[in-house]
């Protein structure tokens, strides 16, 4: 049975986890607002150009778009803790690898077929909870393993941190609880987690940049920028072994959100990442391979409302 070269899997899982759970004259922080639904949709698009000394190089392309409905409810007993349950609604995903292509769409009976159909599949109408705290940090998760499928390395690219990024859409940019003024700018240092002995230090610039005026709300935009430099360890269990590390110099993301200041939460938002990541060849480990990559994001509200009284999430 074809399958995906192991250097593809590595460069898509860095590519979908390296972009940062984001976000009159002032703004407050983004929060999700206890007793509302939100229904969101995020569309990334990844592409790199690989392959090692001898081989062929081929392109990568990877178009995914999501579609999550998230519900928050305050903690009983707990009112300074908020639970949102998200459930993925829906899903597409293009992968074109060289000359072969792959696609899935939940919506079209039969795409549940593919190979990607297989995979992805019965992830469709499954539910997660987030748990955030009063800054809107995520201090924890429940039943992220309904989206564990298996080893599949394709399928390990798209699973519960990704979804869990896409739930919280600029809660973590850093806005000063007190708020902010039109034209202040602050840092936010982020440390990613990419998995044992993996981990991305972001150094982000963020800046209340504008305001804006859609369908007739007021929004503020945010815009932030980071560099990425970064070790990380393809070894099991993350322990550094020589030849098993992925270098990442010169990493760039840059984006900007809009916010809507009545709800407090993100309308819209993109990002743009690019970087170069040195790989090595692991049946010959003083040999290595630069690969460019660039990946675009970005995210909608498609709707949100109030829950009445009685009705459950």
């Amino acid at each position: 049975m074809w399958r995906f070269p192991q250097w593809f899997a590595v460069v898509m899982t860095v590519l979908i986890r390296v972009l940062p759970s984001l976000a009159g004259e002032s703004i407050l922080p983004p929060t999700y607002q206890p007793g509302r639904e939100y229904v969101l949709r995020s569309t990334q698009h990844a592409e790199t150009v690989a392959g090692f000394s001898g081989e062929a190089k081929a392109r990568q392309v990877a178009d995914v778009e999501l579609e999550v409905r998230s519900v928050c409810r305050e903690r009983e007993g707990e009112p300074r803790l908020r639970d949102v349950a998200v459930e993925l609604l829906a899903m597409k995903i293009k992968v074109r690898l060289g000359s072969v292509e792959m696609r899935y769409d939940s919506r079209e009976t039969e795409s549940g077929k593919t190979v990607l159909g297989q995979t992805f599949r019965p992830l469709i109408g499954k539910s997660f909870s987030v748990t955030l705290d009063e800054a809107s940090e995520v201090v924890g998760t429940a039943g992220m393993e309904a989206f564990s499928t298996g080893d599949n390395l394709l399928a390990q690219q798209f699973g519960p941190e990704q979804l869990k990024q896409i739930a919280t859409p600029a809660l973590r940019l850093g806005v000063p609880t007190r708020g902010a003024v039109l034209g202040e700018s602050w840092k936010q240092d982020r440390e990613i987690e990419l998995g044992p002995g993996q981990r991305l230090t972001a150094a982000f610039d963020v800046r209340y940049a504008r305001d804006e005026l859609l369908e007739n709300r007021a929004h503020g935009v945010i815009e932030y920028g980071a560099g990425i430099d970064a070790d990380l360890q393809t070894a099991p269990g993350g322990e550094k072994v020589p030849g098993m590390t992925i270098r990442i110099r010169k990493g760039r993301v840059n984006g900007a959100i809009s916010i809507d200041k009545e709800l407090r939460f993100p309308r819209s938002g993109m990002s743009m990442t690019t970087l170069t990541m040195t790989l090595p060849n692991p049946s010959k480990p003083a040999e290595t391979i630069e690969i460019p990559v660039r990946q675009s994001m970005d995210f909608e509200l498609l709707s949100t409302r109030r829950l009445g009284k009685f009705e459950r999430p």
